[in-house]
């Protein structure tokens, strides 16, 4: 996750490029990519910013700033974007595993019974 695209200022036309080189997967090509957040600064963390607001002014930002506004991969900018990839990669994982893990608890459990079993009487 790249954080603070609000600290480059315009005239870093070749940050910027960089940046989006990196997002749009031309560069440091990641198996599940780049994501872009825009936090809330200090001043507006003490003026008691909502989460809402907070996502709202990052919705914001992204659509209105360039070169954030025009990139080929706008899924790629904000929090909430960044928060549903990852609950779909998460869910994913869980299914993939679960059958695993529910084999191992029937083994485990019939393991557990077989030595109950095996007691002898009170």
């Amino acid at each position: 996750v790249l954080t603070k695209p609000d600290t480059l200022p315009p005239g870093s036309t070749k940050r910027r490029e960089l940046w989006l080189d990196v997002l749009e997967g031309r560069e440091h090509v990641l198996q599940h990519g780049y994501y872009c957040t825009r936090q809330p600064d200090d001043d507006q963390r003490l003026a008691g910013i909502t989460s809402m607001e907070a996502r709202a002014a990052e919705a914001d930002f992204f659509r209105t700033t360039s070169p954030w506004s025009s990139s080929t991969v706008p899924h790629r900018f904000g929090t909430q974007n960044l928060v549903k990839s990852i609950s779909e990669l998460l869910t994913r994982i869980i299914s993939d595993s679960l059958p695993g893990l529910l084999s191992e608890v029937a083994s485990q459990l019939a393991n557990t019974n077989k030595q109950l079993e095996a007691l002898p009487p009170q």
